[in-house]
């Protein structure tokens, strides 16, 4: 998912019925296939995402350029 354009946090588990459901839904309403569409538990994104690491990548340089003058 290098591409990603939209992320979506729910504040619950979701089981894996409730994840087609939720993928079906998405597909049903929005047209974006589950092919395209990834969900993952919070304790496992950083690990399985890889546009968690980007993410990271982009604010630590960010940190490192803020605070270089310091």
């Amino acid at each position: 998912m290098s591409n990603v354009k939209t992320i979506i946090e729910l504040e619950n588990n979701l089981t894996k019925e409730e994840q087609e459901k939720l993928q079906n839904f998405i597909e049903r309403e929005f047209g974006c296939s589950k092919e395209y569409t990834k969900i993952f538990d919070s304790s496992n994104y950083v690990s399985q995402s890889e546009f968690a690491n980007e993410i990271y990548e982009k604010m630590n340089k960010i940190m490192i350029e803020d605070f270089s003058e310091y």
